[in-house]
């Protein structure tokens, strides 16, 4: 009898603990970090693209709501960046999130002459390091559930202050 019990109950168990809810999608790098245009009247400023790269770990796709992250050079923000969207995150897989955002000149500037003065701007052949960080988080729908994913992120960027303004 107990041997009967034991059997009967033992797949009701494994099912159950197979069968956690589902995982949230994790953010694992950002990359092609590139300047895309510069704009040097009006609302003066630098537009870059970037690609955010996650990986889906459950075996349902999800869709990609919002994103909402803050841009950072050398830890001084420059900017914001806020949008609602509407895309297919696959099941089980890696995706990347296409990013666009502009950088306001006079935040870029007061970053690049830093503690040199104004060598950099005067040198536009000469390569500049500045560290690049992305904070915010995306929103997933999954399952039915809003899940908030954390970007925390950050990597070194090496620039050209001609290549801001010679595409």
């Amino acid at each position: 009898m107990k041997l009967r019990f034991f059997l009967f109950t033992l797949p009701f168990i494994l099912l159950f603990a197979a069968c956690s809810g589902p995982s949230s999608p994790e953010f694992k790098k950002m990359e092609n970090i590139r300047f895309k245009s510069a704009k040097l009247e009006g609302n003066a400023g630098v537009q870059l693209t970037a690609d955010a790269l996650f990986h889906n770990p459950n075996m349902l796709g999800a869709t990609l709501s919002s994103i909402d992250f803050d841009i950072f050079a050398n830890n001084k923000k420059m900017t914001h960046i806020q949008q609602n969207i509407s895309t297919s995150i696959p099941g089980n897989a890696d995706f990347s999130l296409p990013l666009t955002f502009k950088i306001p000149l006079k935040k870029l500037i007061a970053e690049l002459k830093g503690a040199k003065g104004w060598d950099i701007l005067k040198n536009p052949f000469e390569k500049k390091e500045i560290m690049i960080k992305a904070d915010g988080h995306v929103k997933v729908a999954l399952a039915g559930t809003d899940i908030k994913i954390p970007v925390t992120y950050e990597m070194p960027y090496t620039v050209k202050v001609k290549d801001l303004f010679m595409r």
